[in-house]
């Protein structure tokens, strides 16, 4: 009976221990049961609405390019969406990690079409993609630490960084200016965005839990 006992305590232990890890400085944090899930009911809601319009217009952008006055308003209203899909979640209280995940990876979508029929309609010079998007390369990197964290929907919260939001909003003016045919303002938008984008690639390296460990507590 005493035996017995003395496992049933070993193994709550055990299992505490799992719920409650430590990184590389001994500081503890959720792995299990506070970590973020990724649900896909979660995006099914009219924020997810608004977020699965700006990846229609992402998908379609290269066939917008064929109509410029069509393609400008197209991008201006993808960008609305940006900015409405997360007040309406927080103003209806349904705020995801799916619903942050989706939003953030659609508006890569939408950016990587939009330059990449800029550049094929002789719009936008082709050095343009790499300054729009060294974020995105630096994240690149990440990939096959997260891949695992991804699979099993354990990964740290999708919050959006400062250095994060400026990459952004360089990167609207750039597309902007593009559209206007002012390019001198483009290119100074955009070797901008290069700039606050290692700024915030670096910044996602150190992210708690970057790598898929959970939540900072």
């Amino acid at each position: 009976m005493l035996l017995h006992k003395i496992w049933i305590v070993r193994i709550g232990r055990a299992v505490r221990f799992l719920e409650q890890g430590y990184n590389s400085e001994g500081v503890a944090f959720r792995v299990i049961r506070q970590t973020p899930r990724l649900r896909a009911g979660d995006v099914l809601n009219w924020p997810g609405f608004l977020t699965g319009i700006r990846l229609g217009i992402a998908v379609s952008f290269p066939f917008l390019m064929h109509f410029p006055g069509v393609a400008v308003w197209a991008y201006a209203f993808a960008l609305l969406t940006d900015v409405l899909d997360g007040a309406l979640a927080r103003h209806l209280g349904q705020e995801s990690q799916a619903g942050a995940f989706a939003d953030g990876w659609v508006d890569k979508i939408l950016h990587v079409n939009a330059a990449w029929a800029l550049c094929l309609h002789d719009q936008m010079p082709a050095v343009f993609l790499l300054l729009l998007f060294t974020r995105e390369m630096i994240q690149f990197v990440q990939i096959p630490w997260l891949v695992g964290p991804f699979r099993r929907s354990e990964v740290c919260p999708q919050l959006a960084q400062p250095l994060g939001r400026l990459t952004s909003v360089f990167q609207a003016i750039t597309f902007f200016a593009v559209f206007a045919g002012l390019m001198s303002l483009a290119w100074v938008a955009a070797s901008l965005t290069g700039l606050a984008g290692i700024g915030a690639g670096i910044g996602y390296f150190r992210r708690p839990g970057a790598h898929g460990f959970g939540q900072a507590r």
